[in-house]
């Protein structure tokens, strides 16, 4: 019997590397498996625990009940703002959804590690389906929000429409700094292990439970510049302006954090997708 021998023009090279178009294309047949993957991940977080998945909005509240004792009474930065407690919330679970879409992505090659090398699919399906768990987490932390904010006296308005647009800036340029970072992050834990401190200085450098736009409005200069644009402020502030009306961001300031979000977002998948392995394809 003769052997059946594949063609020449079957043949491909396990050095050659998916097209992007076909790349996506396929994560989005995957759609569905990057569903279960982000269901399932929420569920295996919170199993151990009695509260169950009430914690993926708990924590950040009890993050902000903390904020709220230490920074808002203590230090008394609750002064001069309208409705401290949305405020605070606004910031706290703005903050909760950027840097949870970066840290889940910048890990979800070494995370992944396994199911990579088990299973055959686009591995562009992982950051996808780190988007879709940082929604699903947001959406009670909104309930949270909402809730505050009529209780205290907000009435429901059209600006309440802005959370769409900051809800996907945000998660977009958190996927995007991920993303840049997640080849690096699988070949040294260096980075896993950096990234909390950086972090955690970012974070108090942009007004989780503070105005930066008021506190720093003289100051000039690079410093300045840094306070008036720096993306987790505006974000923070976007989502804060959609329930109060004494805050909103500016013109130039809508128009830097959506270039820089879609700017990042579009490096971060392209540089993803380029040092992918054949065997992610």
């Amino acid at each position: 019997m003769t052997a059946l021998m594949p063609t020449e023009d079957a043949l491909t090279s396990v050095h050659d590397r998916t097209p992007l178009w076909r790349s996506l294309k396929d994560s989005w047949r995957y759609r569905h498996f990057a569903q279960q993957l982000a269901l399932s991940r929420i569920m295996a977080s919170r199993t151990d625990n009695k509260l169950g998945l009430l914690w993926e909005f708990l924590n950040p509240l009890m993050t902000a009940l903390v904020y709220y004792l230490a920074f808002g009474l203590v230090l008394g930065t609750r002064k001069g703002v309208e409705n401290f407690e949305v405020f605070l919330l606004c910031g706290v679970f703005t903050w909760a959804l950027m840097s949870g879409s970066l840290v889940e992505c910048s890990e979800s090659l070494a995370r992944n590690s396994r199911i990579i090398l088990t299973m055959r699919f686009p591995t562009l399906v992982l950051p996808l389906s780190v988007a879709l768990r940082q929604l699903l987490t947001w959406i009670p932390m909104m309930a949270v929000v909402i809730i505050s904010a009529l209780t205290s006296g907000e009435q429901l308005r059209v600006n309440w429409l802005v959370l769409i647009p900051a809800t996907l800036l945000s998660i977009m340029f958190g996927s995007g700094v991920g993303l840049l970072l997640a080849h690096l992050a699988a070949r040294t834990r260096d980075v896993a292990s950096f990234l909390p401190f950086t972090l955690r200085a970012w974070m108090f450098l942009s007004g989780v439970f503070y105005d930066p736009m008021v506190r720093f409005k003289h100051v000039h200069g690079p410093v300045g510049w840094f306070f008036h644009y720096n993306p987790a402020s505006v974000l923070m502030e976007m989502t804060r302006g959609a329930f109060l009306h004494t805050v909103g961001i500016t013109h130039r300031q809508w128009i830097s954090v959506i270039v820089l979000s879609v700017v990042l977002f579009v490096a971060g998948t392209l540089t993803f997708w380029s040092k992918e392995g054949p065997h992610d394809a």
